[in-house]
């Protein structure tokens, strides 16, 4: 259906109430069903993102992706990627049921894996990258605005080709340079 406000949808009941959201793409059955307001969505695949109400800028591929979110400016690929995420914005969550179990509230995170065991530590979680298969992400990193509480892990082995520095005691300035070494402590 092709309405006033350059939206078009195609499928039962998608764009089934919408009022003045303006350029969404929703194909499938029950895509952008709730969406009233909302501008600037893509939704492609059954129930993809069903619930969205008034928040725009969303990319939602594939069946069940994104199907409860109202935060915006989230993206979502995959079967029921981000399925669980409800106010949470920002986000983008790759991978067939990828965060569809925990993650509702938290935003600007950045799941990248293959099954439903990669999801967020909690329901509110926030500024996080997890990458892998599993719920032990093969790289993880916390953190987001605040670098003294950020932590970065790595499963399995590190191989690091280049230099890797330490920023310690004086603001921006390698932890080796400021205690007076002119090289770079051995790593173990």
């Amino acid at each position: 259906r092709d309405t006033a406000n350059m939206s078009y949808g195609n499928g039962f009941q998608s764009l089934a109430v919408a009022t003045t959201g303006n350029a969404n793409t929703c194909i499938g059955d029950n895509t952008c069903k709730a969406l009233t307001t909302a501008s600037n969505n893509t939704a492609v695949g059954h129930n993809s993102l069903a619930t969205a109400l008034s928040t725009g800028g969303s990319t939602a591929l594939g069946a069940g992706a994104g199907q409860l979110s109202t935060g915006g400016s989230g993206v979502f690929v995959g079967t029921n990627a981000g399925n669980s995420v409800t106010s949470g914005a920002n986000n983008v969550i790759i991978g067939p049921s990828v965060a569809s179990t925990t993650l509702t509230t938290g935003g600007s995170n950045i799941l990248i894996g293959a099954s439903s065991a990669l999801t967020a530590a909690a329901a509110g979680t926030s500024n996080t990258i997890r990458i892998g298969t599993s719920s032990t992400a093969v790289w993880s990193a916390t953190g987001g605005d605040t670098p003294s509480t950020s932590t970065t892990t790595v499963e399995g082995q590190l191989n690091v080709i280049g230099a890797i520095n330490q920023f310690g005691a004086a603001a921006g300035t390698p932890a080796h340079i400021a205690s007076g070494q002119n090289t770079a402590p051995a790593l173990t």
